[in-house]
Parts: structure tokens; sequence; C-alpha cells
């Protein structure tokens, strides 16, 4: 929604004057391009930036940048559930008419440092406290919108919505931390909260970090709910009519209040999910149910994205039409350099395009507002591996030796990978490690690709995140590593940045706080893996979507690797000879990669076509387009 700059320090309140503040909001124009809106004070300096177009959309009233006697708050967010919130701050909030940045002042002033769990919406938020001269740095708890910062070589915090315009400050160094682009291009995770430049880092999401007397602190960090092991021998009927009914507020939530939303559909559990339950809102309420508009990648047919007949049918449930979108008219490198340039990150979206393309249908149907099915691998699903080791924790033998013949994974080591060293702390899996003279791999570790130089710093990125806490089951443990890893609020924070730059509010109704509460209470066997996942989610949408949507499959469908290796293989090569040829790559020079064997790693994918080379061949061309982009900028 909106591009956010705070300075704060000595001298922060020249910040306005300096042609660096150009250049910090000229990083952000896909952000905003609006008149800025601006604040300085002795020791402070902040602004504000829109589209103008955004600046009327649902989710946000009045000025994104609020002053009071005793705050200053800037803004970037979309806020939901605000009659939850109005009764919460009760007589604090007089006004029933209260500007969107009135009712942040009331939640600081009422919850201080803890304000941000109180506020349910995708937000970026910056606040100053006058008397004080504390700042706050805060995010929504799976980070949507996204806010970096460094603490400048004079003392001076500088914050803003990209990183790349941290880096404009003139006390901010832009030295590239190579280990964070090794992991970037290898496909990891990464597991702190540190960016591409070595003194820039972002809030983690759910984050609050408080800024006082030249010291950063983390003064409150949100924490998913810990996830049920238990196991139940049917799933509950009245669990998935409560589910249908919180997963229909989060969307009706995030709809704007006039107009048409448009819903990015697959064939798939997810985003059916939120079009049934939207559609079914908007019927109880007696709302236009043009509201919501499903718009669809048409793969051709036979190709392992094909779900077109399923997304039919649910078109005819509800008696609407699809607005269908070829894939093969979408090109994978189109526009590819522009767009590294304005990217914050080395590491690129594999599906950029298409989440373009999407966002330009959209607007072509007058849509401001589209609605994913992000989070619900997140939160409704969960790995066979994990499943099998819980059952070995809790003594399920008859139900493990089931699930195992079902895996269809049947070697040895594989079994004692998955399900038995899970069990083991990392303590006593790094002495085996030892003692053995060479370290255990883990099931959940990753590997890197044999062109990337690994370091000492890049092998621990390459392991698993979190430690599993005393008494928490496996597979709860992976859920709580999958919500909380730093590459959910990087790659949720690049999709809404994506979007605006192509004229949208992008918002994802299951990444929703209440939802994922309640998905946690529930018992493991709601939720499951492999064909048969998503047990309770789609109990919850029995009547509303299709039973040929809503029954298991026997193998993954609505993945795009056909269309993927159509793609790298006619036009990549191309690209790789624009980057890798006539003399050492950056990544080369910067000693990330092997030029050598990346050449043979490509030679070999034009006749292997292989889905997992193919994708790590992407981060690194993609890579070396965001270093040359950056030299261009400089």
């Amino acid at each position: 929604m909106t591009a956010l700059v705070g300075v704060f320090g000595p001298k922060a309140a020249d910040s306005a004057a300096s042609p660096y503040f150009a250049t910090m909001l000229s990083r952000m124009r896909n952000r905003g391009t609006a008149i800025p809106e601006q604040f300085a004070s002795a020791g402070a300096f902040m602004a504000s930036r829109r589209h103008e177009w955004d600046a009327d959309e649902f989710g946000w009233v009045g000025p994104a940048l609020t002053v009071s006697e005793d705050w200053v708050v800037a803004a970037d967010a979309s806020l939901y559930y605000v009659p939850d919130l109005r009764r919460r701050l009760g007589s604090r909030v007089a006004d029933p008419h209260a500007a969107s940045g009135q009712l942040l002042l009331a939640a600081l002033r009422t919850w201080g440092d803890q304000f941000a769990r109180y506020v349910e919406g995708d937000f970026a938020i910056v606040a100053r406290h006058r008397p004080s001269g504390r700042v706050l740095l805060a995010r929504d708890f799976i980070g949507k919108r996204s806010l970096a910062y460094s603490v400048a070589s004079d003392g001076t915090l500088v914050a803003a919505s990209s990183p790349r315009a941290v880096i404009a400050h003139p006390g901010v160094s832009d030295s590239l931390d190579t280990d964070f682009i090794a992991a970037a291009i290898s496909g990891l995770h990464g597991h702190d909260y540190r960016t591409v430049f070595n003194s820039v880092s972002v809030v983690p999401g759910g984050g609050t970090l408080a800024f006082d007397s030249a010291r950063l602190t983390l003064v409150d960090q949100w924490v998913p709910p810990p996830f049920s092991s238990n196991w139940e021998e049917t799933p509950s009927d009245a669990a998935a009519d409560e589910l249908r009914s919180i997963i229909e507020a989060a969307v009706l939530e995030r709809l704007p209040d006039t107009g048409a939303a448009a819903v990015w559909m697959s064939g798939g559990w997810d985003s059916t999910s939120v079009f049934a339950a939207g559609r079914a809102g908007l019927d109880r309420r007696k709302q236009p149910s043009a509201r919501l508009r499903p718009i669809s990648l048409r793969y051709p047919e036979g190709d392992t994205g094909d779900e077109s007949k399923l997304v039919e049918s649910i078109a005819r449930r509800w008696n609407t039409d699809v607005h269908w979108l070829p894939v093969d008219q979408i090109r994978l490198f189109e526009d590819a350099d522009r767009r590294a340039a304005v990217r914050d990150d080395p590491r690129v979206h594999p599906f950029e395009s298409q989440i373009r393309s999407l966002c330009r249908e959209s607007r072509k149907l007058n849509v401001r507002v589209a609605l994913d099915g992000a989070g619900g691998d997140h939160v409704f699903t969960v790995s066979t591996a994990a499943i099998l080791a819980d059952h070995v924790r809790a003594g399920r033998i008859g139900l493990l030796w089931n699930d195992w013949r079902g895996w269809g994974r049947r070697h040895p080591w594989i079994f004692a990978r998955s399900v038995i060293l899970p069990q083991f702390s990392a303590a006593t899996l790094n002495w085996i490690g030892s003692v053995r003279g060479r370290p255990l791999h883990g099931f959940w570790d990753a590997a890197t690709p044999p062109w990337v130089r690994v370091t000492p710093g890049l092998y621990r990125e390459s392991k698993a995140m979190e430690t599993r806490h005393p008494d928490e089951g496996i597979s709860a443990w992976e859920t709580r590593d999958v919500l909380t890893t730093p590459l959910v609020a990087r790659a949720m924070a690049w999709n809404h940045a994506i979007a605006l730059d192509e004229g949208l509010q992008l918002r994802s109704p299951l990444f929703d706080r209440r939802v994922i509460e309640f998905a946690a209470s529930r018992p493991l066997n709601e939720r499951l893996g492999g064909s048969d996942s998503k047990v309770l989610l789609r109990r919850a949408m029995r009547d509303l979507l299709p039973s040929e949507v809503l029954q298991p499959r026997g193998r993954k469908t609505g993945t795009p690797v056909d269309y993927f290796r159509r793609e790298m293989i006619a036009r990549a090569r191309g690209e790789f000879d624009r980057y890798f040829s006539g003399g050492p790559s950056r990544l080369a020079t910067l000693g990330v990669i092997d030029e050598e064997a990346l050449k043979k790693a490509i030679g070999e994918y034009q006749t292997t076509g292989t889905h997992a080379a193919g994708a790590l061949l992407q981060l690194t061309l993609e890579a070396e387009r965001w270093l040359a982009a950056q030299e261009l900028e400089r």
C-alpha cells in the first residue's frame, strides 16, 4: 500500500532537504508515486508515499502518516476486523468514524510495545513516541508488508519499506553478503532476518523492534500457537463447519467495500476454498455475487498444471464465468531486466511472470483487490515424514506401518532419516555425527547445487531452521518452522510488491491469524499429507465445492512443472549467454559460484530438463541479473 521512510537521530530533520531522500523514494516507485506525506522534528524524519489509486482502497481510512502530541505513526497497512479492535479499545476511540491512524494511536497508548499483537491486518508500521524519542518498528504476524532497517555509522536509525532504499542513506554501507546470495541461489530458506546487504536487516514477521538510546531491541514477537499432534479416528463435522465460518469471515474482511475482487483460482483446495467460502458469505449477506471474479491460468490439456475441468466444475456450481489466461502466452523472462531493477532481493519469485500476468488480467476486469490461496499448504497439511515420526513418538505402531507402506519409500535409511533421527535433540545428532566422522544429514536439511561454493556460513543455512521444543511433536515443529522461516515473510512481501507494481492489492485470507489459531487446535489426522491432505479444509467446503474437486487425488495436480520446463529449455540459453559469457560473471567474481560447473549444469539441463535443476539455474541467472541491475543503479 505504502512506501515508508524513517530516519531517527541528531541530523534526521535535515533528511527532507537531502538528495538521498529523493533517491530513497525513487527506489520504491513500485510501492508509491503520489506526493509524499512528511513529518520532521528534532531527531526525527518520517514519510509515507502511496499510489493515487491505493489511497481509496478498502482497508485503510485517512492519511498514512498520523501526528499527535505524543505519537507520530507512519503505516503501510490494510486493517481487518476493525470493529473488534474498536471494541477492545472501548472509550479510547470515541469517534465511530475515526481514521485508521487514530486507531493505531489508541492501540499504542493502550498496549505500548505489544500493540501489534492486537491489530489484525497486513501491515508495516513505524511509530515514534515524541516525549521520549523511542521508535517502534512493527510488522504483521506473517510479514505481508516489508520493513527494513539499519543503524548507520553515526548511530542514526534508517528504516524503509525496501532494503535498497535504506542503503541510499549515506551512512549505510551497500556491501553485499555473499553467503546470503549463495543461499538465495541454492533455494535455501534463510534462518535469520538479514538481507543481501551486510548492514541492512528486516523486521521479523510478527516482530516489534524498539530503538532507544541508539540501541535496537526485539520487544515483541508473534509465535504460532502449538499445533496438535493428537490423533482422532474421525474428522469432526462441527469443527469443519466452524472452520468454514472462520474462512468465510476472513475472505469478507479482505473484500473492497464496492466493486469486484478477483480470486486467482486453480483447481486445488486452497484458492477454491477462498472462492467458495466468499461466495457463500456474499450470498448469505445478499451482496452482489459479481464481487468475486475467478481468474485462472489455462494449461494445455495433459499438462502437469492442467486443472481446467475442476475449475469449470466450480464455475458451474456457482453459476459464474471464469476469466481464462492461457499460460503459454506468458513468457518466463518477460521484462526481466526491469523487474530485477525494482526487486529488493537477488532471489526471484520463480513464477513472477505468472503473478504479473494475473495482476494485469485482474486490472482488465477493473479490479484493484485480488485474493489468492497462499497459506493453505502452510496451515492445513504436513509432510508424511513428520506424521510417521509422530506415530513413532506416540506409539501408534499400526498407523505407522500402514502409512509407511502407503508412502512408497521402503529404503531403511530413508526410514531412519525421516522417522527415527527427528526424535533426537540437535546435540545428540551432532554427537553421533562426530562419532561417525561426518555430519548426519537430517530429512529436512537441504542440499546446495554443485556450482555453488559452500562456505561455513552457507552450510549452516542448509541445516533445518529450528530446534524442536521439549514435548513438541515433529509435525508441530515442522509447521512452526514453515510458518516462521524468514522465507515466508520474504515471499509474501515479494508478492505484495509485485502486485503493487501492477496496480493491485494482493490479499491472502488463509494467512489469517484466526484461521491459523483454529487449525492449530485440531488433531493431526485432520491435516495429513500426501494425496489425502487438508482433510478438515476439504470437509469444511462440502456442499460448497463439487465432489470431484474435494476427493483425494492420486498425485499432486496443478503444478507448473511442464510450463517451466518448456520456457527454460526454449529461452534460458539465450539469457545465460547474455550474463555468463564475455568474462567472469559477477557471481564468480564475488566467489559465490564455480562458473565452469554452472556451464556444465546448463548443458545437462538442456538434455534432461530436470525440474529441480532448472529451478536452481533460474535462481542463479536471476541473481546475476539482479547484481547487474544494482551496478547500473549506482
